[in-house]
């Protein structure tokens, strides 16, 4: 009986502990079906670091910018489920910036309409009790003849989001700062193994090739994710405490 009762306190301890972390973003951190391989977004490989107890839930979906994030119910699914000690990861930008008529569900003017979305996303976690965790967009790589990395980060996207980071006091992992001087480091040749940069024929996904600057393979997932979770780290954050330095393998 005795036994019985601390294997039931275990387990009730273990559901108590429980944390979940949702994800909401675009397609550089979404997760693909194995037949795209060997595309990988970072949220899709987050998981292999989070310690027991912590659940990971991807909502990330291709295309998506902070406004058709929200238009499309896609955040309603994510703000219905937080409960008090979840986290929310919340990264947008790439796509709130295509512009033309045809892009008007997603367009989001980086210095009004796409803070104020951003604003709008943490005021609801913290009114669920959760923490929000803000990241600016990841870095689209591109190299010059010489092989010199060369960036483009939608620098007001990017100015947009530590802005409301700074004056909403929300924790802010600025990962685009440390991709910019990660790829610089490594040059063309090491980053071509971390984005979609691949010869043709290698995978049947791409039998053309391909030479994409701004997703990932999955090792370039893994080295994106690793970086984040680093990063919450050496700042303190409660979110970093959530995840193990490394993988686990799968």
């Amino acid at each position: 009986m005795k036994k019985l009762t601390l294997l039931t306190l275990s387990l009730l301890s273990t559901m108590l502990m429980a944390v979940d972390v949702y994800l909401a973003g675009d397609s550089t951190m979404a997760t693909y079906p194995p037949e795209r391989a060997p595309l990988t977004g970072w949220g899709a490989v987050l998981h292999l670091f989070a310690k027991d107890g912590v659940n990971i839930h991807n909502h990330a979906t291709g295309g998506r910018s902070s406004k058709s994030f929200r238009s499309e119910g896609r955040w309603d699914a994510i703000i219905k489920q937080v409960k008090p000690g979840d986290f929310v990861v919340i990264q947008f930008g790439h796509n709130d910036s295509a512009k033309g008529e045809q892009n008007l569900y997603r367009y989001a003017d980086p210095q009004t309409d796409f803070p104020a979305n951003l604003r709008r996303y943490i005021a609801e976690v913290r009114a669920k009790g959760a923490t929000a965790v803000l990241l600016p967009l990841t870095v689209c790589a591109h190299f010059n003849a010489n092989g010199a990395f060369l960036s483009s980060t939608q620098q007001l996207y990017y100015d947009a989001t530590c802005e409301v980071a700074r004056t909403e006091k929300v924790a802010f992992i600025d990962c685009t700062k440390w991709m910019l001087a990660e790829f610089t480091r490594m040059g063309k040749e090491e980053a071509r193994n971390i984005f979609l940069m691949i010869p043709p024929g290698k995978y049947p996904a791409y039998p053309d090739g391909k030479e994409d600057g701004i997703h990932f393979q999955r090792n370039g997932a893994l080295f994106v994710a690793a970086g984040i979770i680093r990063l919450a780290k050496e700042q303190n954050l409660a979110f970093g405490e959530l995840f193990n330095s490394t993988a686990k393998a799968e």
